[in-house]
């Protein structure tokens, strides 16, 4: 199963539905390095996808974001669709989405802050992190022809099966990642899962405007 074979026929049914509309879409990966475009025209791809496999994580090309992304069954993939005749500029959309997500993570008692932590993973000023040391959350957009996806990996569970295959993924692209900096909400709240999670922000973004929220597997 193509891990992100959702992302074209969802937003062409944004694209269809010719109106303001918002979905937000829920779910529980595999263990999984999602790489980037950029990540794929690497002449060192194929050795990363080596590393991946090695350590049992599946490779797939993501249609969003800068660089790789390591997922496990402990993160949460936060998939925003949504469709806009007007010209709301794609960083309004960053914004809102980092910021919702923040509050979420807040609403635990976390000190959630949005901005970039150096040496974080697929690095961006949208990125959710604990008190400036830790991400949480990392945040990517795609827009096509008036339909747009704003999507998160949340890690919600502890992060320690994603600190090896990093480092070696990260050592075959020759990306600058410290693995120290991948953190996970369950490092403050222990007791967190990922269908918490996914409900407390399913309420947040309801209560947002979202239209329709679909979940899968949480």
């Amino acid at each position: 199963m193509e891990p992100f074979g959702h992302v074209a026929p969802t937003m062409d049914r944004m694209r269809e539905s010719a109106r303001d509309i918002r979905i937000l879409r829920l779910a529980r990966p595999l263990r999984l390095i999602a790489f980037s475009r950029r990540d794929e025209r690497s002449p060192r791809f194929d050795e990363a996808v080596e590393a991946a496999d090695s350590f049992g994580f599946l490779a797939a090309v993501r249609p969003v974001g800068g660089t790789f992304a390591p997922l496990h069954e402990g993160s949460l993939v936060v998939d925003e669709f949504g469709f806009s005749e007007g010209q709301e500029w794609p960083n309004a959309r960053f914004d809102r989405h980092a910021e919702l997500l923040a509050e979420v993570f807040a609403s635990y008692g976390i000190d959630a802050r949005v901005g970039e932590v150096p040496g974080e993973y697929c690095p961006g000023a949208h990125s959710v992190n604990r008190g400036g040391v830790a991400k949480i959350s990392g945040t990517a957009q795609r827009v096509s022809r008036g339909a747009w996806l704003v999507s998160s990996v949340v890690q919600v569970e502890p992060v320690e099966a994603l600190l090896p295959v990093t480092e070696a993924v990260a050592a075959a692209l020759d990306a600058d990642v410290d693995t120290a900096t991948i953190g996970a909400l369950s490092d403050t709240v222990p007791s967190l899962t990922v269908e918490d999670v996914a409900t407390r922000i399913a309420e947040r973004f309801r209560e947002d405007g979202i239209d329709e929220v679909e979940r899968l597997g949480v």
